[in-house]
Protein backbone atom coordinates (compact mmCIF):
# COMPACT_ATOMS: atom_id res chain seq x y z
CA UNK A 1 0.00 0.00 0.00
CA UNK A 2 1.31 3.10 -0.61
CA UNK A 3 0.30 6.54 1.11
CA UNK A 4 0.34 10.64 0.74
CA UNK A 5 1.55 13.22 3.41
CA UNK A 6 -0.11 16.32 3.80
CA UNK A 7 1.63 18.79 6.30
CA UNK A 8 -0.18 22.07 7.71
CA UNK A 9 2.84 23.67 9.97
CA UNK A 10 2.32 27.48 11.63
CA UNK A 11 3.62 29.31 14.69
CA UNK A 12 1.86 27.28 17.14
CA UNK A 13 1.77 22.98 15.89
CA UNK A 14 2.30 20.97 12.95
CA UNK A 15 -0.28 18.43 11.76
CA UNK A 16 -0.34 16.06 9.29
CA UNK A 17 -2.72 13.91 7.89
CA UNK A 18 -1.86 10.38 5.92
CA UNK A 19 -3.95 9.18 3.26
CA UNK A 20 -4.31 5.94 1.63
CA UNK A 21 -4.27 5.16 -2.46
CA UNK A 22 -7.84 5.72 -2.10
CA UNK A 23 -7.41 8.99 -1.05
CA UNK A 24 -8.52 8.26 2.48
CA UNK A 25 -7.24 9.43 6.09
CA UNK A 26 -5.90 6.53 7.59
CA UNK A 27 -3.66 8.56 10.21
CA UNK A 28 -2.65 11.77 11.91
CA UNK A 29 -0.10 13.32 13.79
CA UNK A 30 0.34 16.54 15.73
CA UNK A 31 3.78 18.20 16.86
CA UNK A 32 5.26 21.67 17.92
CA UNK A 33 5.27 24.78 15.15
CA UNK A 34 7.09 24.79 12.23
CA UNK A 35 6.79 28.30 11.08
CA UNK A 36 11.23 28.47 10.34
CA UNK A 37 11.00 32.04 10.90
CA UNK A 38 9.88 32.10 14.17
CA UNK A 39 11.35 28.67 15.31
CA UNK A 40 14.39 28.83 13.20
CA UNK A 41 14.57 25.38 10.58
CA UNK A 42 16.81 22.67 12.96
CA UNK A 43 13.16 23.32 15.00
CA UNK A 44 10.86 23.28 11.86
CA UNK A 45 12.29 20.74 10.74
CA UNK A 46 12.17 18.35 14.03
CA UNK A 47 8.31 19.27 13.92
CA UNK A 48 7.63 18.06 10.74
CA UNK A 49 9.55 14.92 10.98
CA UNK A 50 7.72 14.44 14.72
CA UNK A 51 4.23 15.23 13.06
CA UNK A 52 4.83 12.88 9.98
CA UNK A 53 5.95 10.07 12.29
CA UNK A 54 2.91 10.06 14.24
CA UNK A 55 0.58 10.50 11.97
CA UNK A 56 2.31 6.68 9.82
CA UNK A 57 2.43 5.12 13.76
CA UNK A 58 -1.46 5.71 13.71
CA UNK A 59 -2.33 4.84 10.37
CA UNK A 60 0.68 2.00 10.58
CA UNK A 61 2.31 2.63 7.63
CA UNK A 62 6.54 3.36 7.37
CA UNK A 63 7.93 6.34 5.38
CA UNK A 64 9.18 4.27 2.45
CA UNK A 65 5.50 3.62 2.04
CA UNK A 66 4.94 7.16 1.45
CA UNK A 67 4.90 8.25 -2.10
CA UNK A 68 4.08 12.20 -2.09
CA UNK A 69 4.44 14.88 0.54
CA UNK A 70 2.49 17.99 0.50
CA UNK A 71 4.22 20.85 3.31
CA UNK A 72 2.08 23.97 3.23
CA UNK A 73 3.93 26.40 6.07
CA UNK A 74 3.93 29.61 7.20
CA UNK A 75 6.77 31.36 6.13
CA UNK A 76 7.16 29.50 3.29
CA UNK A 77 5.97 32.25 1.04
CA UNK A 78 9.67 33.26 0.70
CA UNK A 79 11.52 31.78 -2.08
CA UNK A 80 14.71 30.56 -0.11
CA UNK A 81 12.39 29.29 3.04
CA UNK A 82 10.50 26.98 0.51
CA UNK A 83 13.71 25.88 -1.20
CA UNK A 84 15.13 24.65 1.88
CA UNK A 85 11.65 22.74 3.03
CA UNK A 86 11.62 21.29 -0.10
CA UNK A 87 15.31 19.67 -0.09
CA UNK A 88 14.43 18.84 3.67
CA UNK A 89 11.57 16.62 2.52
CA UNK A 90 13.18 15.05 -0.51
CA UNK A 91 16.22 14.15 2.25
CA UNK A 92 13.06 12.39 4.28
CA UNK A 93 11.38 10.84 1.52
CA UNK A 94 13.75 10.35 -1.13
CA UNK A 95 10.82 7.83 -3.04
CA UNK A 96 8.15 10.26 -2.49
CA UNK A 97 7.35 13.51 -4.97
CA UNK A 98 7.79 16.16 -3.06
CA UNK A 99 5.65 19.92 -2.98
CA UNK A 100 6.43 22.62 -0.07
CA UNK A 101 4.41 26.16 -0.58
CA UNK A 102 2.33 28.02 2.06
CA UNK A 103 -0.09 27.43 4.84
CA UNK A 104 -2.43 30.06 2.73
CA UNK A 105 -2.44 27.73 -0.55
CA UNK A 106 -3.09 24.96 1.42
CA UNK A 107 -5.91 26.47 3.44
CA UNK A 108 -7.58 27.92 -0.20
CA UNK A 109 -7.21 24.57 -2.00
CA UNK A 110 -8.63 23.03 1.33
CA UNK A 111 -11.75 25.69 0.55
CA UNK A 112 -12.63 26.43 -2.45
CA UNK A 113 -10.48 23.66 -5.02
CA UNK A 114 -9.55 25.93 -8.07
CA UNK A 115 -12.45 28.03 -7.76
CA UNK A 116 -12.46 31.34 -6.22
CA UNK A 117 -12.64 32.04 -2.95
CA UNK A 118 -10.64 33.95 0.13
CA UNK A 119 -9.58 32.23 3.35
CA UNK A 120 -8.37 33.81 6.20
CA UNK A 121 -6.24 32.80 9.19
CA UNK A 122 -5.78 34.09 12.04
CA UNK A 123 -3.81 31.63 14.52
CA UNK A 124 -0.49 32.42 16.00
CA UNK A 125 0.00 35.04 12.88
CA UNK A 126 -2.72 36.34 10.90
CA UNK A 127 -3.22 36.93 6.91
CA UNK A 128 -5.83 36.44 4.35
CA UNK A 129 -4.94 34.94 0.74
CA UNK A 130 -8.00 34.79 -2.24
CA UNK A 131 -8.27 33.50 -6.00
CA UNK A 132 -10.60 35.45 -7.95
CA UNK A 133 -12.54 33.74 -11.12
CA UNK A 134 -9.89 34.61 -13.41
CA UNK A 135 -7.07 32.96 -11.06
CA UNK A 136 -5.47 36.15 -9.84
CA UNK A 137 -4.55 35.72 -6.15
CA UNK A 138 -3.31 38.10 -3.77
CA UNK A 139 -2.72 38.32 -0.39
CA UNK A 140 -2.82 40.49 2.88
CA UNK A 141 -0.73 40.31 6.17
CA UNK A 142 1.23 37.38 7.43
CA UNK A 143 3.87 40.01 8.05
CA UNK A 144 4.62 38.75 11.33
CA UNK A 145 4.59 40.78 15.01
CA UNK A 146 6.90 43.15 13.86
CA UNK A 147 4.62 44.81 11.62
CA UNK A 148 1.53 43.77 12.46
CA UNK A 149 -0.87 40.57 13.85
CA UNK A 150 -3.36 41.96 14.75
CA UNK A 151 -5.75 38.67 14.16
CA UNK A 152 -3.67 36.41 16.66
Amino acid sequence: MTYSLGLDGGGTKTECVVLDANGQVAGQGVAGPSNPLRVGFAAAAGALTLAARAALTSAGAQMTQVTAVCAGLAGAGRPSVANRVLAFLAAEFPQAFVHATTDLEIALEAAVGGGPGVVLIAGTGSSAYGRNAEGKTARAGGYGPWLGDEGS
